[in-house]
């Protein structure tokens, strides 16, 4: 596995707790890109410490929030000819010990998404959906990786584009592996919020992604 072919986005606001721990457990094989998403705790002096690359949401615009972490992460490694991505947290609930797993099941795979043994009401309500239509068990897991070559500029006029609705766009055409992986607990709280505006968050983005999912069977690309 080439170091200079695979890429390790972690999307990161405020995780000084974490960061560093995170960045110390990924395999050295990997090149690893943090997009600091306007982080106003320590998280860029961690990254200016350690000397890891990284990138600043506000540096692309009015743009912020996980989802647009991602983009920009994407954009950067179709920029730089990456062969294959992975996205993964910076709370250090996920672990960094199976990355090259994912990575390796890219030879034969076209999207491999961690399956959680421990998820939220709203979340279980989602993987049923979403393996029903998809065959994805676990489409909100923070561990996503990809073969670089399904995105393309096309993809990237909107800033709002989360992973689960790349799985769906690309559901049709790709080969898609579910994963089961063991998580850590985090202290900190989620970046959904707490048990009551979490699942309501997650319930929105599964009525939004279930319209999607029915004008993709229609073939109705609005996104």
């Amino acid at each position: 596995m080439e170091h200079d072919k695979n890429l390790v986005i972690i999307p990161a606001k405020n995780e000084e707790e974490n960061l560093e721990k995170v960045i110390f457990s990924i395999p050295n094989n990997n090149k690893i890109l943090v997009i600091n998403d306007n982080s106003d705790d320590k998280t860029e002096e961690i990254l200016i410490r350690n000397k890891i690359e990284y990138l600043t949401t506000k540096d692309f615009g009015n743009i912020c929030g996980y989802d647009a972490a991602i983009n920009i992460g994407i954009r950067y490694a179709l920029k730089n000819k990456y062969h294959n991505i992975i996205t993964f947290d910076a709370d250090g609930e996920l672990p960094s010990n199976m990355i090259n797993e994912f990575f390796f099941y890219l030879k034969n795979y076209d999207i491999v998404v961690g399956q959680r043994k421990t998820m939220r009401f709203s979340e279980r309500i989602f993987s049923i959906i979403t393996s029903f239509f998809l065959k994805v068990k676990d489409p909100l897991c923070g561990m996503k990786s990809y073969q670089t070559k399904l995105f393309s500029d096309e993809q990237f006029k909107e800033t709002y584009h989360i992973g689960t609705k790349y799985i769906i766009k690309f559901s049709k055409i790709t080969k898609i592996k579910n994963i089961p992986i063991l998580t850590n607990k985090i202290k900190r709280n989620s970046r959904f919020g707490n048990f009551f505006t979490s699942n309501i968050k997650i319930f929105f983005v599964l009525f939004n992604s279930f319209f999607f999912i029915i004008l993709q069977s229609l073939k109705i690309d609005k996104y």
